[in-house]
């Protein structure tokens, strides 16, 4: 079946507590948290503290994406948040075994993200370490844009490899109800939504018509 992962960069920041508690009970079982610099991409979103406030108020899996030119300024405070993973993009580190020995020190699960101009091969030697891929499907930094479909063949070219069976596949931009029939067809296992969950206006109708779709492929 596939984890629904709402973003909460596209909830009502000025009722989180209630957003939490709805997608929650909405059957959602991960919540995406961007993490934006503002130089990696052109934004800025949420720090640590954000993030440890989430982890006091809902025990969904964090799955926290890192969009950071220098990833190791955030590792430490974001590392303590009690996360449950951190994704970070490769090409902004020099040594990725270096800073995959960093977060899983933590206890932290790893993901690679993959933006929409950078291929499969680019984390080829990396696979084996990871726990996770995130094909982002839109170009990050803004919420709301529509999906670019040649980025599922991505998906499945990882779903078909032997090695990578067990590990999670996120999908991540312009995941809504109407076409995420295409990320379950190419074998991703994990999508990530932002507006095509908050923007309803019922999460558990939206959800639910999003878990349905495993059921008709």
């Amino acid at each position: 079946m596939l984890k629904i992962a709402p973003s909460i960069m596209c909830a009502d920041l000025l009722d989180i507590r209630k957003e939490l508690r709805l997608v929650e009970q909405a059957g959602a079982e991960w919540l995406h948290v961007d993490i934006m610099d503002g130089h990696f991409v052109p934004n800025f979103t949420f720090g640590a503290d954000f993030v440890k406030s989430l982890r006091e108020e809902t025990s969904l899996v964090l799955d926290v994406h890192l969009m950071s030119s220098n990833p190791y300024e955030h590792l430490e405070s974001l590392l303590s948040a009690n996360i449950d993973r951190l994704t970070i993009h490769p090409e902004t580190v020099t040594d990725f075994y270096r800073i995959a020995h960093i977060i899983k020190s933590y206890d932290v699960e790893l993901g690679a993200a993959l933006n929409p101009h950078i291929s499969v091969g680019h984390i080829s030697e990396i696979l084996n370490i990871i726990d996770s891929v995130t094909v982002m499907t839109v170009t990050p930094g803004y919420a709301g844009k529509g999906m670019i479909e040649s980025c599922l063949e991505k998906v499945k070219f990882l779903s078909e490899l032997e090695s990578f069976q067990k590990k999670d596949i996120i999908v991540d931009g312009g995941v809504k109800a109407h076409n995420i029939d295409k990320l379950i067809s190419a074998g991703a296992t994990v999508a990530v939504s932002g507006t095509g969950i908050f923007n309803t206006s019922d999460y558990k109708e939206t959800i639910n018509a999003m878990k349905s779709a495993s059921n008709l492929i």
